[in-house]
């Protein structure tokens, strides 16, 4: 079946970690608090793994095994610790969002007075 993105994110927030190479996936995990483990093909999954202080596996044409295995490892030993590393991180970045609207607004606001 087919779901949509609210759906989608019900699913994903049922799970413990996230492995993708899929930045939208990663995303949702991000929104869902789910710790990931990201493989990067494109350098916007290594900024968005970074963003968020979770790891990368590297990159998904050399990838090392072992490595992604004990950062698995690491990221369930820690799973409470990572939930909340990501939920704190997370407001954070929703106070900079907003920080865009307002600014907008103001000058969306500027702009109308400066037309009259």
């Amino acid at each position: 079946d087919q779901y949509d993105s609210k759906e989608l994110l019900g699913i994903v927030g049922t799970m413990k970690l996230i492995l993708s190479m899929r930045l939208h996936t990663l995303i949702f995990a991000g929104i869902e608090n789910v710790p990931m483990l990201g493989f990067a093909y494109d350098p916007k999954v290594d900024y968005y793994l970074h963003v968020l202080q979770m790891p990368s596996a590297g990159n998904i044409f050399k990838l090392d095994i072992q490595k992604s295995k004990e950062q698995i490892d690491t990221l369930f030993q820690n799973h409470e610790h990572e939930v909340m590393k990501l939920k704190k991180i997370s407001k954070k970045l929703v106070v900079e969002a907003n920080k865009n609207d307002t600014l907008l607004l103001e000058l969306l606001q500027r702009e109308k007075k400066d037309n009259k």
